[in-house]
């Protein structure tokens, strides 16, 4: 896939009507998705390599010693109203697409991820910041205007 591309699809219910996946195509590719339960968002994800499976674990099952920390909505797909949107793009382009939906979008069930994201970019921020003041400080004085 060109690293520039990026293709946006509408939201879709994640299975059809006779129990099949609505997102076959989403296999071997990287990308985003982005999951609303009743037209509220709340998860957001991404997969450098395969968007399918990495989406479809979340209305699956789980019985590791990971369990509590997955995002399992396979209880609720029959009382509730899901829809998945998937966005195909590079691996970097994902990554930076899921931090900046999750920074805009604050969905319920990316806490964890919310909370490392918002560090991060106030480090950054910082970092920036005390970047721009050194050349500042640094910067030569001159005795007349250049213009």
């Amino acid at each position: 896939m060109k690293t520039d591309v990026i293709k946006k699809f509408r939201f879709r219910k994640p299975y059809k009507k006779n129990g099949r996946t609505n997102f076959p195509d989403a296999s071997k590719k990287s990308g985003v998705y982005i999951i609303k339960k009743n037209d509220k968002i709340i998860y957001i994800g991404y997969s450098n390599s395969d968007l399918y499976k990495t989406l479809y674990r979340h209305f699956q099952t789980w019985n590791d010693k990971q369990s509590p920390e997955r995002i399992s909505y396979k209880n609720q797909l029959k009382n509730n109203e899901f829809m998945v949107r998937v966005v195909y793009c590079s691996p970097k382009r994902a990554e930076a697409l899921e931090k900046a939906l999750i920074l805009k979008h604050r969905p319920k069930d990316n806490k964890l991820k919310y909370n490392l994201y918002y560090e991060e970019s106030k480090k950054s921020e910082k970092e920036y910041i005390n970047s721009m003041e050194q050349i500042y400080e640094f910067a030569p004085i001159l005795s007349s205007a250049p213009f």
